[in-house]
């Protein structure tokens, strides 16, 4: 079974931590109850204060017909938009990737293959990943103190 906070999160958590590079000092959050045919919540929210003072906002939806993807970046004098190709700057296209580009985990399965053969760390690795799922456990562990368990329950909580 697919579940939208600790799957799809989990890449929307580790992005914003590669991308903002700083610690997660805070995180709040709102999971939608579990779904009664499948059984998983189909949608979440979170809002990720950093230790360097950058917030995160994310939602993600299993409730949605279309695709919507992309990451947005509000900063002091700009806007960056990052949904593949093109990359918009201030309204302007300023990168365009003219081959398509190659998948993400085959790039981090060549660099696990490759850190295996060279005695290194490869650049994902178990910690980078346990830091994203603490903040997802965080926000459901928030679901479940204020709203119970019954709402949010887990196969690995019966």
């Amino acid at each position: 079974m697919d579940d939208v906070l600790f799957h799809h999160g989990c890449h929307l958590v580790d992005f914003s931590l590669w991308t903002v590079d700083s610690d997660v000092r805070r995180v709040r959050g709102e999971l939608a109850p579990r779904h009664p045919v499948n059984d998983t919540s189909m949608d979440i929210s979170m809002l990720i204060r950093y230790a360097n003072e950058a917030i995160a906002t994310t939602s993600l939806s299993y409730n949605a017909r279309q695709a919507a993807t992309g990451n947005i970046y509000l900063c002091e004098n700009s806007v960056l938009e990052v949904s593949g190709s093109p990359v918009v700057f201030n309204g302007e296209n300023v990168f365009e990737a003219t081959a398509k580009p190659e998948s993400g985990v085959l790039v981090q399965n060549r660099d696990f293959i490759e850190a295996i053969r060279n005695d290194r760390q490869p650049t994902c690795n178990a910690d980078e990943a346990l830091k994203s799922m603490t903040v997802l456990q965080q926000v459901y562990d928030q679901m479940v103190t204020m709203e119970g368990v019954e709402k949010y329950r887990r196969r690995w909580d019966e």
